[in-house]
């Protein structure tokens, strides 16, 4: 027994520490022990310490060490959610106990405490960014949520815009309610306005102010796809069909300023499903004007009447409404 004491010790380094991994029984967090040649004692106090501080905050943790080393956050559709997290940790005041223990000295000279070797779960790394905790948090609320409003003027505006230039279309919503920047900007900020709000804080004028050009760029987008757009004489009329397709635009768009409607197709379409007749249809466009009246949009529609058999259909006209339109000269 003396002998195998003797060969285990021999095979121990002559000072310094091996690392044996296994469960912190005090965290349950799977991280390193420490060991000295002597074998005397166990991991530190501070060590032991950092463990279980680490295992009660470890997800605030990471979150606090990628909003202090993160500096740009790319705008795309969940960009608010960075915002979010930051904000929701902030006003929780997560870091309140850690912070006491950092400034109490309770973790220095802590060593390998950390889980699954993050070497930036650290005591010493993480301490300082703990003290800092509510700049840096505000930071991150700050760039998460310019980053969002980033997104809404940017990613809408661009759609609209390739659509308008490329395919000469407008979406309808627009042209009810108009191509205005303050409207824009109203819309983009009651995203984020909460964001500074939380942070007692004004909106900055420069997270809206790209919305001016962007409108102006879009104002004559439209202008030039309305300089060559093209109105099409009716097929036929049919007043009951254009008083339905009126009627069905206005109840979804209250503020729609329609000129007039007419049929696109001379009569009806009998339509069949499976061989056997389910409907009649036909093609129509409303004239819209926009609401600043520096155009009108040709919008398409479609009717439809139910086949009630016998050679008879429902008289009651169903429509099918778009979103988009063409912009055209108003007559």
């Amino acid at each position: 027994m003396k002998l195998s004491i003797i060969v285990l010790a021999a095979t121990l380094p002559a000072c310094g520490l091996v690392q044996i991994k296994g469960p912190d029984s005090s965290s349950g967090v799977t991280t390193t022990s420490e060991t000295t040649s002597s074998g005397g004692h166990g991991p530190s106090a501070a060590t032991r310490a950092w463990r279980r501080a680490q295992a009660k905050h470890e997800d605030a943790l990471e979150s606090l060490h990628y909003y202090a080393t993160t500096k740009t956050v790319a705008s795309h559709g969940t960009v608010n959610q960075f915002a979010d997290n930051a904000l929701a940790l902030l006003q929780k005041d997560a870091f309140a106990e850690l912070k006491d223990q950092c400034r109490k000295h309770v973790f220095a000279g802590e060593k390998d405490g950390t889980a699954y070797g993050k070497e930036y779960m650290h005591a010493k790394v993480l301490c300082p960014e703990i003290a800092r905790s509510e700049e840096i948090l505000k930071d991150a609320v700050r760039l998460g949520a310019r980053a969002f409003a980033e997104y809404q003027v940017s990613d809408g505006f661009e759609r609209e815009l390739a659509k308008i230039e490329k395919e000469q279309r407008v979406y309808v919503d627009l042209v009810v309610q108009g191509n205005d920047a303050e409207a824009e900007k109203k819309r983009v900020a009651s995203f984020v306005q909460k964001y500074y709000d939380a942070l007692g804080e004004p909106l900055p004028d420069d997270v809206l102010g790209r919305i001016d050009t962007q409108v102006q760029t879009r104002s004559k987008a439209i202008q030039d796809a309305a300089a060559k757009g093209k109105i099409a004489a009716p097929a036929s009329r049919d007043a009951a069909a254009e008083r339905a397709i009126i009627d069905a635009y206005k109840s979804h768009h209250p503020q729609i300023r329609i000129v007039r409607a007419w049929m696109t197709d001379p009569g009806w379409r009998t339509i069949r499903e499976d061989g056997i007749i389910s409907r009649r249809a036909k093609n129509a466009e409303l004239l819209v004007k926009a609401k600043d009246g520096t155009y009108c949009a040709v919008i398409p529609a479609s009717v439809g009447q139910p086949y009630a058999g016998g050679g008879q259909y429902s008289s009651t006209i169903g429509v099918d409404e778009f979103i988009e339109g063409t912009p055209v000269r108003c007559p």
